[in-house]
């Protein structure tokens, strides 16, 4: 497993858009403004600001890739379309080249994939309009801890104990919902080991039932040393939280609700393939190892 190199001050971000624009275009300015704040240098792709054709976008994020002066890439937002991108992403120049991927939501289908086929670490983190644009300090300060290689702890809030323990394992997961579209394709994942971690929003119980049960049905709780809830940003949380009971208090293994990243304020930057302890009875989630190479 390979890790990109750690993101220092002066490095060149590549902002990527594979899935949607913003309604508000100036939202990618107040974020590409942000990050210069915090001392980056910045290079837009064709497609950062304007609607194109997927092999138009496809080429701004394999440019960015071979691009040796770009450290990072880090997405415009989320929202729907970056699925059907991947037969056409090119997982050995990826592994040629790791960089520091960051994205979350829809972008949950380029980085497992990445992370399982071109094997480099990828970052479920924050986005440029999603929440470098906003007065997010959380996001900002967890994202320069995890891709500067310090070991961090990601809170929960309200947590909820479903099943008490601690476990360690490699970080692995996404947006719910994203994470149903890949068992059974060429982009496929392994979760024997692993910490399980997922989040979502919008969706009411029964959907996340049927979600689970097609996991538990692919074999995907099978091995799983722990699992990790980020907080649901949902109208019916405690049916969500119902369903979680039901389909987890009996594993035997410790499972936390409330993890703070996803869709919602202030989110953590969570490492895909890193080892990491979760603690279901303190409500925290540490990493054990740095996401970044020296």
């Amino acid at each position: 497993m390979k890790k990109p190199a750690k993101l220092q001050k002066d490095d060149l971000i590549g902002i990527s858009s594979l899935a949607w624009l913003p309604r508000d275009l100036s939202a990618i300015d107040r974020g590409v403004d942000r990050l210069k704040e915090l001392g980056f240098r910045i290079l837009e792709g064709r497609c950062t600001r304007k609607p194109c054709s997927p092999e138009e976008k496809l080429r701004d994020f394999h440019d960015f890739i071979s691009n040796p002066d770009v450290k990072a890439i880090i997405s415009v937002r989320g929202g729907w379309g970056t699925l059907k991108y991947l037969p056409q992403v090119d997982m050995g120049l990826v592994n040629e080249n790791p960089k520091i991927i960051v994205g979350f939501s829809d972008i949950t289908t380029l980085l497992l994939p990445i992370y399982t086929l071109a094997e480099v670490v990828t970052f479920y983190g924050p986005m440029v309009a999603s929440n470098f644009a906003k007065d997010e300090p959380f996001s900002v300060s967890s994202f320069l801890d995890t891709v500067s290689g310090r070991l961090t702890t990601i809170p929960a809030e309200n947590g909820v104990t479903i099943s008490g323990g601690k476990a360690t394992g490699r970080l692995i997961g996404g947006c719910l919902s994203l994470l149903v579209t890949l068992p059974g394709t060429l982009f496929d994942f392994d979760t024997e080991g692993a910490i399980l971690f997922f989040e979502d929003v919008g969706e009411p119980p029964y959907r996340v039932d049927r979600m689970l049960t097609y996991l538990k049905l692919a074999g995907k709780f099978r091995g799983v040393k722990g699992i990790a809830i980020g907080k649901f940003n949902v109208e019916d949380e405690n049916g969500v939280i119902d369903v979680f009971r039901e389909h987890f208090e009996g594993l035997g293994i410790p499972v936390l609700y409330g993890l703070k990243f996803g869709h919602i304020p202030d989110i953590a930057t969570v490492p895909i393939g890193v080892r990491a302890k979760l603690d279901a009875d303190k409500g925290t989630l540490r990493l054990l190892e740095p996401a970044v190479s020296d």
